[in-house]
């Protein structure tokens, strides 16, 4: 006799308790299993998010053009050229890297709504700046970050979209003024 599994799924809300989650949870599970079993059903609040499009979805979409457009943007930075030389690597080399290393931040970020990731790539630049006597300052890693931000920002579709991302670049730039002090020569 063959093994079925019927799930109900229910996503973690800021508002939520640990009461109300499971609640919903099994309320999927029931409709799963009276919908023929062998099957996942979510709750209805989760299956009303899960079909319409997040900004981690456009992030997905659009990915190769937001490189492409956050590349030509910093490819003309002379802090760029000048971290590439003292590094030892190519301009472009050194542009596609820091691209790269930020919008899988970000990526990671807005899939777990989180600025997690963020937050440890600024702790590795801070431990890199120090380490290495690299010249870099706030207002670049800034620009940095508003360079690929800008570039999703212009695809999002919708307000609320831009909403919640313009939400997350505040919270970003308020993690590199924390990471990056006046007071250590880091303003600029």
């Amino acid at each position: 006799e063959p093994i079925t599994a019927s799930f109900g799924v229910a996503q973690w809300r800021p508002d939520d308790t640990v009461a109300g989650l499971v609640d919903r949870a099994d309320e999927a599970l029931y409709r799963a299993k009276n919908a023929g079993r062998d099957r996942v059903e979510g709750s209805h609040q989760e299956e009303v998010s899960m079909t319409e499009r997040t900004i981690d979805d456009v992030l997905s979409e659009h990915h190769d053009e937001i490189l492409m457009a956050a590349r030509g943007r910093l490819q003309s930075d002379e802090t760029m050229a000048h971290l590439a030389a003292q590094r030892e690597m190519d301009q472009g080399q050194m542009v596609g890297e820091v691209i790269g290393f930020w919008l899988q931040a970000i990526a990671t970020d807005l899939a777990l709504g989180s600025t997690a990731a963020i937050e440890q790539n600024l702790g590795w630049l801070v431990r890199l700046r120090a380490g290495q006597d690299l010249p870099f300052a706030d207002a670049l890693v800034a620009t940095m970050f508003d360079d690929i931000a800008d570039e999703i920002d212009a695809r999002l579709p919708s307000a609320t979209m831009h909403e919640e991302f313009g939400e997350y670049r505040l919270a970003v730039h308020g993690l590199i003024a924390a990471a990056f002090p006046a007071a250590d020569g880091g303003a600029s």
